[in-house]
């Protein structure tokens, strides 16, 4: 059985998460099942576009998702992923994960003890653009 899948927030840098979500649902690595976001006029044009069904309110996708990919703003990040896996779902949350390590290692000691996959994105941080950018900010 492949992984039902829900987007959290479908903004700027949720885009991207969409754009390749569709590409794993079209390859049937996983099923979008959903997304969700404040903003009613972008959910329903994604509706529309990609067929699938979008809600303001994550909690409606509790019982039919099997993982959250988390692309909110970061100071949702801990209460959101808390809540997903208290509720035993698998998490990809973009980064950060949290503000603090305390939130961070609590989220953590949640997802094994659930036996719960967490996974903070962190991709663009191996970026070569990222290394000349640093080195051009830096001098060195």
């Amino acid at each position: 059985m492949i992984p039902r899948v829900v987007l959290v927030g479908t903004g700027r840098f949720g885009k991207n998460h969409l754009r390749n979500l569709l590409l794993l649902n079209k390859k049937k690595v996983l099923k979008l099942i959903g997304a969700v976001d404040v903003d009613k006029k972008l959910l329903l044009s994604i509706e529309k576009e990609y067929k699938i069904q979008t809600s303001t309110e994550y909690r409606d996708f509790l019982q039919l998702a099997d993982a959250f990919d988390v692309v909110t703003p970061a100071a949702s990040h801990y209460k959101l992923v808390k809540f997903f896996l208290k509720n035993n779902k698998h998490v990809f949350v973009e980064k950060p994960l949290s503000f603090s390590a305390r939130e961070a290692n609590e989220l953590t000691s949640l997802a094994k003890r659930n036996r719960r996959i967490l996974q903070v994105g962190h991709i663009f941080r191996y970026n070569s653009a990222v290394y000349v950018l640093k080195k051009i900010i830096t001098n060195k």
